[in-house]
């Protein structure tokens, strides 16, 4: 788990997402960003994605914290989502 304020996680889940790679099938959907406000409206109807435009990652936000970090570094890298994490802390606080 990795701790982060819930008030942080659009910035969040839209920077984890735009720094995922289309696997599989999603990469015949579009290339496209994922804005802070597409987040936050994805985030009010669930803590727990699976993949998001084509993109894996298998991360669930709650408690003020994100877990199954484990799933999106499988995919992303070994300490992506703890890099992108501690960006988004640096650059909102």
């Amino acid at each position: 788990m990795i701790e982060c304020d819930s008030s942080l996680w659009p910035a969040v889940l839209a920077a984890l997402v735009n720094n995922a790679t289309q696997l599989g099938m999603g990469r015949y959907q579009p290339l496209s960003i994922l804005t802070e406000d597409q987040a936050a409206e994805l985030l009010s109807k669930s803590k727990t994605f699976d993949y998001i435009m084509g993109k894996p990652i298998k991360l669930t936000f709650r408690d003020n914290g994100i877990h199954d970090v484990f799933l999106y570094d499988r995919d992303a890298g070994e300490g992506e989502c703890a890099r992108i994490v501690d960006g988004v802390k640096r650059l909102r606080t």
